[in-house]
């Protein structure tokens, strides 16, 4: 694996809602984040938070329901690590990078999100 890419997984990009669920000294313990990408071993959002280098948080995602675009459905909590923090001053942003520390099973909607973006991105081209 080069330097320039370590990841071991793909990482899609999307733009979706997550409720960040952080340390018990952070905050009030969880609130709304963006996602920027996710994979199967991470994923990385932004939002108005401060976590400190690898903080363990909790991270919960929303899936469109199929039959009800306008509703969506909440998963169960993905356990993850930040790795990684990019400030953006001049949109008043902090981008984390997150490596999840446990498994992922399919009530964390993880598969479901990729594929989920990657047939959006089909339908657009």
């Amino acid at each position: 694996m080069n330097k320039s890419n370590r990841r071991l997984y793909h990482r899609v990009a999307v733009s979706s809602a997550a409720i960040l669920h952080t340390p018990t000294n952070v905050s009030d313990g969880e609130c709304l984040v963006k996602l920027v990408d996710i994979g199967m071993g991470g994923a990385s959002f932004r939002g108005n938070v401060k976590l400190n280098p690898s903080s363990s948080i909790g991270l919960q995602l929303f899936l469109p329901d199929e039959r009800n675009p306008e509703k969506y459905q909440a998963c169960s909590q993905i356990n993850g690590k930040v790795i990684r923090i990019t400030d953006d001053p001049e949109n008043g942003n902090t981008f984390y990078s997150v490596e999840y520390t446990g498994s992922i099973v399919e009530e964390h909607g993880v598969k479901q999100l990729i594929q989920f973006a990657l047939s959006k991105k089909d339908r657009a081209n």
